[in-house]
């Protein structure tokens, strides 16, 4: 598969090189986030990231799933959890989005 490219010098620092390695194995990305510099709920010690560990969105079936899984496990991504789930966002909380997959790194890139 094809992916549009990107500019991966707009993303966080700590979750480009993730986002490289799926996009080159083909995986199509929708989201990534770093994540917090310590999980737990501290928004105003970690300000916009969201997340509290480093993850990607993938946009794509099953299959794309488990090709974005079987990518980052070969080339030795710390591999947190891959899940399939619907996202409701504070900007429209009455609708779901998805569903998506999410594929989830137990550390950011220390760069």
């Amino acid at each position: 598969m094809l992916v549009d490219p990107i500019d991966l010098s707009t993303l966080d620092h700590g979750i480009r090189q993730a986002v490289r390695i799926l996009r080159e194995a083909g995986v199509s990305t929708v989201a990534s986030c770093e994540g917090r510099d310590s999980p737990g709920y501290h928004p105003q010690r970690d300000g916009p990231h969201h997340g509290d560990w480093p993850y990607v969105t993938i946009h794509g079936t099953a299959a794309d799933a488990f090709v974005a899984l079987g990518t980052a496990l070969r080339e030795g991504l710390p591999v947190r959890s891959i899940e399939q789930s619907w996202f409701i966002y504070p900007e429209a909380p009455s609708v779901p989005v998805g569903p998506q997959w999410r594929i989830t790194f137990w550390r950011k890139e220390v760069l």
